[in-house]
């Protein structure tokens, strides 16, 4: 399905479950869940339904795609590619649709548009669930997790410190944003998960639709000089911040800082042990048992 945002940009979005459902004789009313995907111009809500649709029992799951990514229209639009402009979005969205209060859930990038969009509009979310994400990026606590986990894996120590000084490379602006993505799929994303997926996987990568202007916007522009800190203490809704212990894309420690500096919000903040990236991957049931207490202690 698709909707027109406020300024005519098409927007596709998908539901799994109802926002009422009648269980024996009562009418079960359930919270809406937004999920914000992953992946700026590099994946889109595909990669992210067969794990977040579980939750249709106990919620709404409505899956966008963000403007110039997958089905949604706005490939071309270099000037609203940052996280201000899809934190507008957001709201905008459910705003259109009649959402109130909705638990929204962001996953990595979708994290930085869901902190955006939670600092910018403080009285619209009902909740909030952060999934590997952070704040901001620290360029160092990032190569040095990846050049460790590099070793851990069996990397020569001369290979292991040049996958870490590649990673402060796309971060510290030498190397050309139309080179990155390129270089980051195939230097980074070998090393997010503990257990790297097989073919079905690989499927379901297929069916994201890949938009690298957008990558290479946001890359150039925003995508290591964003920083949320100063303003965390803005959000006064619940939190649910969910990290792997081992990931190396946004370290624990940067969640834990993030969840820190939150001084207004109630926050509950889960490290799920030797895991990556993502952690409904590595560790599905322990995902899946924060989300679900999470969800049920809100009502």
């Amino acid at each position: 399905m698709k909707i027109k945002l406020s300024d005519g940009t098409d927007i596709f979005f998908i539901t799994h479950g109802a926002e009422q459902e009648i269980v024996g004789d009562k009418l079960i009313e359930k919270p809406t869940m937004l999920f914000l995907h992953g992946g700026p111009g590099l994946a889109d809500h595909n990669l992210y339904v067969p794990f977040w649709s579980s939750f249709k029992d106990i919620a709404q799951v409505v899956f966008l795609d963000f403007r110039g990514h997958g089905k949604s229209a706005g490939w071309q639009q270099e000037d609203k590619f940052n996280l201000r402009t899809w934190a507008a979005d957001v709201k905008d969205f459910c705003d259109k649709l009649g959402i109130t209060k909705p638990i929204v859930v962001g996953f990595s990038f979708g994290g930085w548009v869901a902190l955006e969009y939670v600092i910018s509009y403080p009285e619209h979310p009902g909740a909030l669930i952060l999934c590997n994400t952070e704040a901001h990026i620290d360029v160092e606590k990032r190569a040095q997790a990846y050049g460790a986990k590099a070793k851990r894996k069996g990397y020569s120590d001369a290979d292991a410190a040049r996958v870490a000084e590649t990673v402060r490379r796309l971060g510290d602006g030498s190397m050309s944003s139309k080179d990155t993505a390129r270089v980051y799929i195939e230097t980074c994303a070998p090393l997010f998960s503990e257990n790297p997926g097989g073919p079905e996987e690989e499927a379901i990568w297929a069916l994201c639709k890949q938009n690298h202007l957008a990558w290479e916007v946001f890359d150039r522009d925003e995508q290591f000089k964003f920083d949320h800190r100063p303003n965390l203490h803005k959000i006064h809704v619940p939190v649910l911040s969910i990290a792997g212990e081992l990931d190396v894309e946004h370290p624990a420690s940067c969640a834990r800082e993030m969840c820190a500096a939150m001084v207004n919000a109630q926050v509950e903040q889960v490290v799920l042990k030797g895991v990556g990236d993502p952690v409904d991957h590595d560790d599905p049931d322990g995902a899946a048992n924060a989300v679900r207490n999470f969800i049920m202690g809100l009502t």
